[in-house]
């Protein structure tokens, strides 16, 4: 029998508004033609005729294309829940009526944060980046849409991660951080963290998290948490952990601007099928599919480099982009292995 995944992070386009030095998507090159909204409103009948619950609207720069308004409608003439990604700096009158006009199916508009003020923000993202974004924060949040922020830490504002929870958290928002990861050919390498700097920002998180439960969440103090559970012994450690716990092609998708559907959008060379052509049951059952299924759910307990650890009943796998990028020198989240996260914890 067929499940369908719940949850479609859809890339309405390729196109983005700003240039970003850590940008997967641009890493990867050019994402081709945007599909028009005719071909997106056949790729949303077939979700919804699938039974997804959520598309997660994003990018490049989903408010950057023209016609935002018009798709908002077709998605939500649909039965969907809807999340949208921004970078925040492209917001005017007309994307404020359409998401106040489907504001009872937003369940959040995403913004992404990388930094508490200008000198951090903008180096990544470009000068007046920040001022744009917190300018449109503030309107989304005087119009009360439901906001949460994502935040990638890298080498350059991983010592900025307290204060910028603090501006999180003025606008009562829970604030998501992860590890950069080197997931395209075009990212300066100097940009990923290192395993030191993951360390102290676990803990600084967990700091913030025991303060103010909550508001903070992410790889990086998901790891903090597992390593704790273990030293302390504070849960019941689970067996037959499956290798990778992100739920690509059972719990989610990802579908690119021509249609295709992927794993994530990390990973664009791995291409399942395209909604265009053929059904998500076709796509999802196709051997492509299965044989990602079968290594993402394989127990960790088969795994040469995890088989013997002490830390595997606590592990949560990390992410497997770095496994199946062709192009990573990892076959594992150097990240958030507990293994080599909790060395100086002993």
């Amino acid at each position: 029998m067929f499940i369908s995944p719940r949850v479609a992070n859809i890339l309405i386009t390729g196109k983005c508004n700003i240039h970003c030095r850590h940008c997967t998507v641009k890493s990867h090159g050019s994402l081709g033609p945007d599909l028009p909204l005719k071909d997106w409103c056949k790729i949303f009948d077939k979700l919804a005729k699938e039974k997804l619950l959520k598309l997660a609207l994003t990018g490049g720069e989903p408010l950057f294309r023209k016609d935002f308004p018009e798709l908002m409608n077709e998605v939500c003439s649909r039965p969907f829940r809807v999340e949208i990604n921004t970078n925040g700096t492209v917001l005017d009158d007309g994307i404020i009526d359409s998401l106040k006009a489907h504001r009872k199916r937003l369940d959040a508009i995403m913004v992404a944060l990388d930094g508490p003020d200008s000198k951090t923000v903008d180096w990544l993202r470009g000068k007046g980046v920040f001022k744009r974004t917190l300018e449109n924060i503030e309107r989304l949040h005087s119009e009360g849409f439901p906001l949460c922020f994502y935040c990638t830490v890298h080498s350059r504002n991983v010592r900025t991660i307290a204060e910028t929870a603090e501006l999180a958290r003025a606008f009562d928002a829970e604030i998501k951080f992860n590890h950069m990861m080197l997931s395209g050919p075009d990212i300066p390498p100097e940009l990923e963290p290192s395993l030191k700097q993951i360390r102290w920002a676990g803990k600084i998180l967990y700091g913030i998290d025991e303060r103010y439960p909550g508001t903070v969440s992410g790889t990086i103090l998901s790891a903090e948490k597992h390593l704790r559970s273990y030293l302390e012994g504070s849960i019941i450690p689970k067996k037959g952990q499956p290798s990778f716990g992100c739920g690509i092609c059972t719990l989610k998708i990802t579908v690119f601007p021509d249609g295709s559907v992927r794993p994530c959008d990390h990973l664009p060379s791995i291409l399942l099928g395209n909604l265009l052509e053929s059904g998500l049951e076709q796509i999802l059952n196709n051997e492509v599919s299965k044989n990602l299924v079968r290594l993402i759910n394989k127990p960790i307990d088969e795994r040469d480099d995890c088989r013997d650890c002490q830390y595997k009943p606590y592990c949560s796998g990390g992410c497997p982009v770095y496994t199946l990028d062709e192009n990573s020198m990892y076959d594992h989240d150097p990240l958030s292995c507990l293994a080599l996260y909790g060395a100086d914890r002993l």
